[in-house]
């Protein structure tokens, strides 16, 4: 998929965008607090903003967080409610920001659209770049549930859309390959995953697509139901979903 896909992509999905509820997820926004462990001197820089949750939810504990996203149209669905925070259009592959502008960097779920791994290291060395000495960046992913299911996560987005994925191994890799001395990673469990209100809010799906991703979850191994924990619920299908929350440190 090519930069001008991506932007037609994000243009379709801007307008539903905060009606999935892993956006405003209680458990994984706390998640990125706890990992960041922001502080009131700090700047950050949420990169991939879409439409400015987390920048949003940073910006009373801190001194200014930027926001920037290449979708024009995520961004025109901001809630800037927060006098210390600025959003532009930007692109985490090459950013207009000096040498070490920020002392955290925020990316969540941005890299598994950044489709060529050339682009991927770059973006990481970009972060990297406008962190001051000693900052950190706090990238967040979903995951499949376990390494064994890699396959069947890649065939089941393949048919809502082009993107990467990852083993939490393999984020730590990136950030170690981009320069970053130390990285750590946690796991959270995001629990309750709802597949209609994920499917029915993405914005570009056909009815059809919707019921063959909705299947391939219900007939899947036992091997999938049981590390996805897949069971239904008045009609809905539920499953623990798992997102990486990998902090690397300049």
């Amino acid at each position: 998929m090519i930069e001008s896909d991506q932007k037609k992509l994000w243009k379709a999905r801007a307008a539903t965008y905060n009606n999935l509820k892993w956006v405003n997820n209680s458990v994984l926004k706390q998640a990125v607090l706890e990992n960041g462990r922001f502080e009131r001197h700090h700047s950050v820089l949420d990169a991939g903003t879409g439409t400015g949750i987390i920048a949003s939810l940073i910006a009373p504990l801190v001194k200014e967080v930027h926001g920037i996203d290449i979708s024009p149209e995520m961004l025109s669905f901001v809630s800037n409610g927060h006098p210390n925070t600025v959003f532009k259009e930007g692109d985490v592959r090459k950013m207009t920001y000096p040498d070490a502008r920020f002392d955290r960097v925020i990316t969540r779920n941005v890299f598994h659209n950044i489709l060529v791994e050339e682009d991927r290291l770059r973006a990481t060395r970009e972060c990297r770049r406008v962190l001051k000495k000693g900052g950190w960046l706090i990238l967040q992913e979903g995951v499949p549930p376990h390494a064994s299911l890699k396959r069947d996560f890649e065939k089941i987005f393949a048919l809502k859309e082009t993107r990467a994925t990852f083993l939490p191994e393999e984020l730590v890799s990136l950030l170690k390959q981009a320069g970053f001395a130390k990285v750590s990673v946690n796991i959270i469990d995001d629990k309750d995953f709802d597949l209609k209100n994920w499917l029915d809010n993405d914005g570009t799906l056909s009815e059809e697509t919707k019921q063959k991703i909705t299947d391939m979850h219900v007939n899947g191994s036992d091997e999938f139901k049981k590390h996805y924990n897949l069971r239904t619920l008045a009609g809905r299908v539920l499953i623990d979903a798992k997102a990486a929350i990998v902090v690397g440190e300049k």
